[in-house]
């Protein structure tokens, strides 16, 4: 990527927040202050350059699809506990109460239902 004026605010805040994170091991003390210090100047820069941006028109168009996408894939996750549940009820599994076998068989139903389509 060519270096141009107009990436250099984002390189900047990039390198900055790599030193201040890589400081929190060199100095911790100093991490906590800097770490707060940056997040305000970010907080700063962006608030800035909000009314500059030119493609609000194209992310306010791209919203609902993307709102939409996040529902439905909520709801296929919902609909998959559901199911997951309903085949522990009728298994009898519903007697073992480990939230971490539950988890553990559904993330292996999951792996398997998807990785032989």
């Amino acid at each position: 990527m060519q270096w141009t004026v107009k990436n250099f605010g984002l390189d900047v805040a990039t390198m900055s927040y790599i030193v201040v994170d890589y400081l929190r091991h060199l100095f911790p003390t100093w991490y906590s202050p800097l770490q707060k210090v940056l997040w305000i100047i970010l907080i700063i820069v962006v608030v800035a350059h909000f009314p500059f941006y030119h493609y609000w028109s194209f992310k306010f168009c791209t919203t609902l699809p993307f709102v939409t996408s996040m529902l439905f894939m909520l709801t296929a996750l919902l609909l998959e506990a559901i199911s997951i549940q309903s085949v522990f009820a009728v298994l009898g599994l519903d007697c073992i109460g480990s939230s971490y076998f539950r988890f553990l068989v559904s993330f292996i139903f999951f792996i398997v239902m998807y990785d032989s389509a």
